[in-house]
């Protein structure tokens, strides 16, 4: 995968699960063994987190080039919303 894939996800608890099916799906080859329930993890904290802080849509991006993978989540912070 060269390109970013991402989920837009909805402020629910359900979308922590969406996730990381995503994940699953997208990045298979990056979730064997110990390593890849770490990376299952992390992404599932970083995503509730986001929906806990915005309540609003919340972006999960995947960027899996070998050797690395890259997970970002970004939101809109209510705070800071014009």
């Amino acid at each position: 995968m060269e390109a970013p894939e991402q989920v837009n996800l909805q402020p629910t608890r359900q979308s922590v699960s969406t996730a990381r099916r995503f994940l699953q799906q997208r990045a298979p080859a990056w979730l064997t063994g110990e390593g890849g329930d770490r990376l299952l993890l992390v992404a599932s904290e970083v995503v509730t987190n986001a929906i806990r802080a915005s309540r609003r849509m919340v972006t999960l991006r995947l960027l899996a080039r070998r050797p690395t993978v890259r997970v970002e989540v970004d939101y809109e912070n209510p705070a800071t919303a014009p």
